[in-house]
């Protein structure tokens, strides 16, 4: 008589090595925490909890949830935006494809800010907030801080609002819509801030095909991409900041590879400003650059 087959129960260890298995055969990188983040969201509990579980039976509908969002992962859709999930300064936040995702380096933004805070109250912009990022970390570490989060986007905003109202800050924060600070307008914040942030779009339109796929394909063209000739946004940034600042108060902002001389020569290019610091990510590449206003 011939033997039966006996079908192996779909087990938390199984569906993690298959799914390990298949997005390293689809090169993506860091395949196990990629197979391991989408089975805890398929399952709705912490990546850790998978550990001490290895050999709990997955219901049908969870394991087709779990390889749809697999295969989508293999088509290289970021994975936060899969998983509905990011941090920074280690804040849990709300990420998809409303807004940019966060990267670790600017981090490097809200340490500058911590860095020069004096003491006291302090009105705060971020310029072109995304998903609240920056803006949420600093009304976490300086609590008697009035922040002001500013996008073009109406929908990185509800992204923002999201956030801040899911960590309990939506009364600390003011959400605006507009081009850089023209959201501000109407606002009577006209040398009145003590520091201006902003991780503007700077990738340069002749760049976008050398960025990995995860980031051209799938993140807001308007969060990445510069939209105008050379480095104007942040010519635009520093003139308007100009309106806005206090005397002694901060412009910090992001920029690219590459790019530190050509800022260096446009903040030396407006008269009412001195360069504070200069900045390096982990990798030692120039990342953010301060800029004080003298006043006019």
């Amino acid at each position: 008589m011939k033997s039966l087959a006996v079908k192996k129960p779909n087990t938390i260890l199984s569906l993690l090595l298959k799914g390990d298995n298949y997005l390293k055969g689809k090169g993506i990188a860091q395949s196990r925490l990629n197979a391991e983040s989408l089975l805890a969201y398929s399952l709705k509990v912490s990546r850790e909890s998978l550990y001490c579980h290895f050999e709990e039976t997955i219901p049908q509908e969870k394991i087709k949830n779990y390889w749809e969002l697999i295969i989508k992962r293999a088509n290289h859709i970021p994975l936060q935006y899969l998983a509905k999930r990011g941090e920074f300064w280690s804040i849990p936040l709300t990420v998809d494809e409303r807004a940019f995702i966060p990267r670790a380096e600017t981090e490097l933004v809200v340490e500058e800010v911590l860095r020069l805070s004096p003491s006291g109250e302090l009105k705060i912009a971020d310029i072109g907030t995304g998903c609240g990022n920056i803006a949420l970390a600093i009304a976490r570490e300086l609590p008697s801080a009035k922040l002001f989060a500013t996008d073009i986007s109406l929908q990185a905003l509800a992204l923002a609002r999201e956030n801040a109202h899911s960590l309990g800050l939506e009364h600390r924060i003011t959400f605006l819509q507009g081009d850089l600070l023209s959201a501000l307008k109407g606002s009577h914040l006209q040398g009145e801030i003590d520091f201006i942030v902003s991780n503007p779009p700077y990738i340069m339109p002749q760049e976008l095909e050398q960025l990995e796929p995860e980031v051209r394909l799938y993140e807001p063209k308007v969060a990445l991409v510069a939209s105008e000739p050379g480095l104007g946004i942040y010519q635009r940034l520093i003139k308007e900041a100009e309106n806005y600042l206090k005397p002694g108060g901060y412009l910090i902002v992001e920029m690219g590879i590459n790019q530190l001389p050509q800022l260096v020569a446009i903040f030396q290019d407006f008269a009412f400003w001195r360069i504070e610091s200069i900045r390096e990510d982990l990798n030692h590449i120039p990342r953010i650059i301060c800029g004080c206003f003298k006043g006019a």
